[in-house]
C-alpha cells in the first residue's frame, strides 16, 4: 500500500512519465525504482514526501476489485511496468486516488502504513531512478535517532535543537574567520623567512646563492618562500629550499630569469638532490620541485644542491 501511495505521488510531483521500473518490500522498508530523467531535486522528494503522508494520514480504505482488463482500464487503474495480465485482473484501489493492477497483499486502509520516510534518492541507470523509505515503525524509529542526535548536538552547543542549524553556521563563519586570520600569520612568517634566507645569501661571482632547510612547510608553502627568497635579492640568483615532513623530503628551486638565458637550469640541479631522496623531479629551468620518500636524508640532498649551484655560478 505504502508503494502505491508512494508511485502515486511520483507521478503527480515530476510527472506522469515518473513509472514504476521495479520494487522491493520488506517489513518496514520500500525500494521504489522508477523512470525520470533526472536527479529529483531535494525540495521536489520533499514535497512527495509530504504529499504521501497526508494521505497516508486521512486513513482512506484500501479496496480490493477482481474484474475485466477493459474495466480495469476504464476506470483508469495503471498497469506494472510491462506485465502480461489476463482478463480477469485485480485491481487495488487507495481512498479516490491511486488505482492499480496488483496481486500484492495490502493494508486495510492507508493509514495502517504508518508514517512514510524518503530516505535515499539515487540513479540505477539511464533515466531510471531509485527511492528507498522507511514506514511504520522503521520510519519513527529512525526520526527518533535523528531527533535524539539533534538533541545532543544542541546539548554539545548550548542550544535549543531548533536553533542547532543557526548555531552551526555561526561557528562556521567564525572558523573561516580564524583560519583567515591563521593564514595571514603563517604567510607573514613566510615573508619574514624569506627576508631572513635573503640576507644570508652567499655571492658567487656576480650572483647570490640561498640554500637552506626552510622547516617542516607544505610543497606550496615552500614554492612561495622561495619565490619570496628571490625577489629579496639585491642581485641575480639561486634558490633552493629543502623541506622535511611525514619522513618525506621536498626540495623547490627557483632561477633569476637572468640566469635561464644563460642557460641555467634548476631543474638539472635538483637532478641528484632527488636522487639522494629517493625521487626525482621537474625539469623546468625556472622554477623546479623535486623530492623523495627519504626526507631523512634532506641535509644531503641540500648538500648536493649547493655544490652543484655553487659550480654552475662559478663557471658563469
Amino acid at each position: 500500500t505504502g508503494t502505491h501511495v508512494l508511485h502515486w505521488a511520483l507521478r503527480q510531483v515530476l510527472g506522469e512519465h515518473a513509472g514504476q521500473a521495479g520494487s522491493l518490500v520488506e517489513p518496514g522498508r520500500i525500494r521504489f525504482d522508477f523512470s525520470h530523467f533526472s536527479q529529483v531535486a531535494p525540495e521536489e522528494l520533499n514535497t512527495v514526501e509530504a504529499e504521501i503522508n497526508q494521505r497516508l494520514v486521512e486513513d482512506a480504505p484500501v479496496e480490493t476489485i477482481v474484474t475485466t482488463k477493459e474495466e480495469a482500464e476504464k476506470m483508469g487503474a495503471i498497469a506494472f511496468f510491462g506485465d502480461k495480465y489476463g482478463e480477469q485482473v485485480r485491481v487495488v484501489k487507495v481512498g479516490d486516488f491511486s488505482k492499480e493492477f496488483c496481486g500484492g497483499t495490502h493494508t486495510r486502509a492507508s493509514g495502517q502504513v504508518g508514517p512514510l520516510l524518503i530516505v535515499s534518492e539515487s540513479s540505477i541507470g539511464s533515466n531510471l531512478r531509485r527511492v528507498e523509505a522507511l514506514t511504520g515503525m522503521a520510519a519513527y524509529d529512525h526520526l527518533a535517532k535523528l531527533r535524539d542526535s539533534l538533541v545532543h548536538t544542541g546539548h554539545l552547543l548550548k542550544t535549543a535543537p531548533g536553533d542547532v542549524p543557526t548555531r552551526v553556521e555561526q561557528l562556521l563563519d567564525r572558523i573561516r574567520g580564524l583560519e583567515e586570520e591563521l593564514e595571514s600569520i603563517r604567510r607573514q612568517r613566510r615573508g619574514a623567512l624569506a627576508a631572513e634566507l635573503a640576507a644570508g645569501a652567499t655571492q658567487v661571482g656576480e650572483f647570490y646563492l640561498v640554500v637552506a632547510d626552510a622547516g617542516e612547510v607544505s610543497g606550496n608553502e615552500l614554492r612561495e618562500i622561495a619565490l619570496g627568497v628571490r625577489d629579496r635579492l639585491p642581485a641575480p640568483g639561486l634558490v633552493i629550499l629543502g623541506s622535511a615532513a611525514e619522513g618525506k623530503g621536498t626540495l623547490v628551486g627557483v632561477a633569476h630569469r637572468v640566469l635561464v638565458d644563460k642557460e641555467v637550469s634548476v631543474g638539472a640541479l635538483l637532478v641528484e638532490p632527488a636522487r639522494t631522496l629517493g625521487g626525482g623531479g621537474s625539469p623546468d629551468p625556472e622554477l623546479a620541485q623535486a623530492g623523495g620518500p627519504e626526507g631523512s636524508r634532506l641535509s644531503d640532498a641540500l648538500g648536493q644542491a649547493r655544490a652543484g649551484a655553487e659550480r654552475v655560478l662559478a663557471e658563469l
